[in-house]
């Protein structure tokens, strides 16, 4: 079974933001009726996908704030490949990313109808970056499967996470002041592939901008913000 996961390390790397709570907006400022969209491209610059976003329902759970996040993906063609929520957390002003609400449709439309289950850690982002600090590794592992037989399983490790530096991004959606983080993911199946990642995360708007790197070094995807309403 084959997968594209170069549009999940794009997936992975979406702040799906935080809320609109004083701890966790330096970066994420999270209310309902907020939107994003995001357009996916290729090594080549050809457009892959396009990935909508909304906040619906904003609550205060056990001391936690969460926000449903409506996400629609479509591809390159606009034809709606997957249309599903999730649920952010944010505490103590650090967001918690969840990787099993960050698929790509690319993998989901590879597991089909089997049945996964994900154990492991969640992605957190804190809402006071600075350059040079070092933040907290993940792992996920994923089990996919039919009538209780694991078929495939999928690790994920996601390790050197680092704030390299705060840099001024233009794209599609405007100029941002941003905080570039970088990290290296290894996926493994059979075989193991590493990449390496960049993001850069702008005051009030998130995630701006994501360009995943192969070994070698070359350009294997980028994320571009491409729409953006408070």
């Amino acid at each position: 079974m084959k997968f594209q996961f170069l549009s999940l390390f794009a997936l992975l790397a979406l702040p799906v933001f935080t809320l609109a709570q004083k701890d966790c907006s330096a970066y994420f400022p999270f209310e309902k009726g907020s939107a994003w969209e995001y357009t996916n491209y290729n090594k080549k610059g050809a457009l892959t996908s396009v990935t909508a976003q909304e906040v619906g329902i904003v609550e205060e759970v056990d001391g936690v704030t969460e926000a449903q996040v409506k996400q629609t993906i479509s591809d390159d063609k606009g034809k709606v490949v997957n249309d599903g929520s999730y649920i952010i957390k944010c505490k103590d002003g650090t967001l918690f990313i969840n990787v099993e609400d960050m698929l790509s449709p690319e993998m989901r439309e590879g597991l089909g109808s089997l049945d996964m289950s994900f154990s492991g850690d969640a992605l957190m982002l804190p809402s006071n970056m600075e350059a040079g600090q070092q933040l907290p590794d993940a792992r996920t592992e994923i089990k996919a499967g039919s009538g209780g037989v694991t078929i495939m399983t999928v690790k994920m490790d996601i390790t050197d996470r680092k704030v390299e530096a705060k840099e001024k991004i233009t794209v599609p959606a405007g100029t941002f002041d941003c905080y570039k983080v970088t990290y290296n993911m290894t996926v493994k199946t059979i075989l193991a592939k590493t990449f390496s990642v960049a993001v850069w995360y702008g005051a009030k708007a998130g995630m701006v901008k994501t360009e995943t790197y192969d070994k070698k070094g070359n350009l294997e995807s980028r994320t571009e913000l491409s729409k953006i309403k408070f």
